[in-house]
């Protein structure tokens, strides 16, 4: 036999080897470690859990040696109005050293959970299904020092009675890291998740999106504050910049959160915001692009919503309703939203500044205050020539079935739609063929 073959024979028998000895190892250790983590579990929980099958390996998890366990299941703590499991996972690994297996000292490093669901409940009286941890306890033999948890393919729904909060997220590829023994620690989040709900009071904020996160929170989980770092978030492929904290308050959460964005489809944007808000454009097609800078302050509660207060702008902009050849474009405005004016005023408000477009081919200038969604009040000064028929397709009052003619028009009024004999105008109005019904 030939040197060259030789050393392809030694090559090729030293991975059989590493495999053979790890193969040994894990048959040899493999029992003491499954006792040991099974041990530390029950030493750390408060509830019983069931594992179909557990096994120990040093190849599965490289660089890791991991205990798999298979078909984990746990009721979590007893709440009122819940039968679901707080955890129903096919596969969970505890991975730790490769080395620490020939050691006394097994330091719990990463936590691997793959196709899972996690339904977190907090019931009417404050009780929480995930409240399961024993205080104090721990074992010297298998410590928590943990670093990493991944999941993958794994749903977590979160739900509290009495705030009135519903989450419900899947997460396809998520990695955190940080020094989760620690009861101050930066976590770092990386990954794709999809976004099935996210729901405060009676406001779904967030509903079917496909999401990525690069995420920097320092945590401190003994005052329940957590802080959110330079952070980057992408959500139907538009991206943001956030920055800001959340403080947890008994069955309130505050938060003060700043959402940035130097571009963004006005499409895609629009669908972001909740439906309470967006009804009405329900009925144009609108495209461009914008910019915003969004600010969110207060508290999260049953019977609270946070302040929310939006700056955003556009340069080149078109709506147009749906299923028709009329087109409002070259849109440009600044314009500012907050849903509550003041303590005394608890109402939405909208202001338009600065407009400029093109109405069928019309110049249009136009400034609008709209308060009071609900109920709507509007200010709104123009300086236009406007064809009626053009303008009845994008809005026409519920007093009117049908308007023509054209207006030349620098005027300002003032009303309650609502109230058709309330409204104040003042300014120059001439009109060519106008008729009414």
């Amino acid at each position: 036999m030939n040197k060259k073959k030789r050393w392809l024979l030694i090559l090729g028998a030293i991975p059989a080897a590493l495999l053979l000895l790890a193969t040994l190892a894990a048959w040899l250790l493999g029992p003491r470690i499954k006792e040991l983590a099974v041990q530390q579990i029950n030493t750390y929980l408060t509830v019983p859990v069931s594992v179909d099958e557990i096994s120990f390996s040093l190849i599965r998890k490289f660089p890791y040696a991991s205990v798999e366990f298979t078909g984990v299941r746990t009721k979590g703590a007893p709440v009122s109005g819940l039968r679901d499991p707080l955890l129903d996972a096919r596969q969970i690994y505890l991975q730790f050293s490769i080395w620490a297996v020939f050691s006394d000292d097994i330091r719990l490093k990463k936590i691997t959970i793959e196709d899972a669901v996690c339904k977190l409940y907090v019931d009417n009286k404050g009780k929480e299904n995930y409240d399961i941890f024993r205080k104090g306890s721990g074992n010297s033999s298998f410590s928590l020092e943990l670093e990493e948890i991944v999941l993958h393919e794994t749903t977590v729904q979160y739900y509290h009675v009495s705030a009135k909060r519903d989450y419900a997220l899947h997460a396809k590829e998520m990695k955190w890291k940080g020094k989760f023994s620690q009861d101050v620690y930066d976590l770092s989040g990386d990954g794709r998740m999809y976004v099935e709900r996210f729901r405060a009071g009676d406001v779904n904020y967030i509903s079917g999106k496909d999401t990525k996160l690069q995420l920097s929170v320092r945590m401190n989980t003994k005052q329940g504050v957590y802080e959110i770092r330079e952070s980057a978030l992408t959500i139907a492929d538009l991206n943001f910049s956030v920055d800001g904290y959340f403080r947890a308050k008994n069955e309130a959460t505050a938060v003060d959160l700043k959402i940035r964005s130097r571009e963004a489809g006005l499409r895609e944007l629009l669908s972001l915001i909740p439906g309470v808000y967006t009804e009405r454009l329900k009925k144009f097609d609108y495209e461009g692009e914008i910019f915003f800078n969004l600010a969110i302050n207060g508290l999260i509660s049953k019977s609270e919503q946070p302040l929310i207060v939006c700056d955003f702008g556009s340069s080149n902009a078109s709506l147009r309703p749906s299923g028709t050849d009329y087109l409002l474009s070259r849109i440009r405005f600044k314009g500012y939203y907050t849903n509550r004016i003041s303590s005394a005023r608890p109402v939405e408000q909208l202001r338009l500044t600065g407009v400029e477009a093109q109405l069928q081919g019309q110049p249009l200038k136009m400034d609008l205050v709209m308060e009071d969604f609900s109920d709507p009040s509007v200010q709104l000064s123009a300086r236009s020539g406007i064809n009626l028929e053009v303008l009845s397709r994008f809005y026409m009052p519920d007093t009117l079935e049908s308007m023509k003619g054209t207006l030349l028009v620098d005027a300002r009024v003032r009303g309650k739609t609502g109230d058709a004999r309330g409204w104040v105008s003042e300014g120059k109005v001439e009109a060519s063929g106008v008729s009414f019904k």
